[in-house]
Order: C-alpha cells, then structure tokens, then sequence
C-alpha cells in the first residue's frame, strides 16, 4: 500500500519516463545528536529518529551488455 507521497512520487516519475516504476521505496529519517564516527571507536553515540525520511521511484533497465544502469532525477530540489 503506498502513501500520499509514494503515489505522488509515482506520477512525477511517470512523466519523466512514460512508464510507472518498478519499485518505490522509503527510509526513515535520522540525526546523529553525538557520535559521529565514534561507534567504531568504543565512545558515545545518541541517534535519534526525526519525523522526515527519504523516497524514491525506481525502475530496472538492463541493457545487451547485461549491465544495469541507474539514473537519479531531481524535481523542486531545494
């Protein structure tokens, strides 16, 4: 079941290459309040989720040379 934004998202990608997409998927936001590179190290870390998160549309494309190819586009990038 997708949400608002994944239908959106959806209909955006339609339009820059006349075919609806294969797979749309999501990942929850994060910010790293302390530790950054130290989780590694044995030191602190305070990750915390954020009400913001990330989307994207996608397709897969196989050309002869049985390579795959990707393509990131942008629309209203602020």
């Amino acid at each position: 079941m997708y949400t608002r934004m994944e239908k959106s998202l959806s209909l955006v990608f339609e339009e820059i290459h006349n075919s609806r997409p294969d797979v749309v998927s999501s990942a929850p936001g994060r910010i790293s309040i302390i530790g950054e590179h130290t989780d590694y190290n044995q030191g602190y870390v305070l990750p915390a989720a954020i009400n913001l998160g990330n989307y994207g549309p996608g397709c897969f494309i196989f050309w002869q040379e049985k390579k795959s190819k990707s393509c990131l586009n942008s629309k209203h990038y602020y």
